[in-house]
């Protein structure tokens, strides 16, 4: 899931717990945590515990929009589809001359 890593971040500085306090509340690996306000990506289950933890609902936690990197992603597709398609019609093209 793809969260809001910088609310994520701010909540837990609000509270003033460490990554460590925020890892035990949450039952999960320090690592976790720093992927969560590095990445903003986590599993369902990480997710549930730190809305859990917040006492918030875990859609709040939750990115709306489609985070930069997977944005620059879907352009390479999207180029890469239609650099086949214009190769595909440009064969078209040259097999009807």
């Amino acid at each position: 899931m793809f969260l809001n890593q910088h609310k994520i971040r701010d909540i837990r500085v609000q509270n003033t717990w460490t990554q460590q306090q925020l890892a035990d509340l949450c039952n999960v690996s320090i690592r976790t945590i720093q992927r969560v306000e590095r990445d903003g990506i986590a599993s369902m289950e990480t997710t549930m515990a730190l809305a859990a933890a917040f006492n918030t609902p875990k859609k709040s936690l939750m990115v709306t929009i489609q985070p930069e990197k997977f944005k620059f992603i879907n352009l390479l597709i999207i180029f890469f589809i239609g650099a086949l398609l214009g190769a595909f019609v440009m064969r078209l093209v040259m097999a009807l001359i």
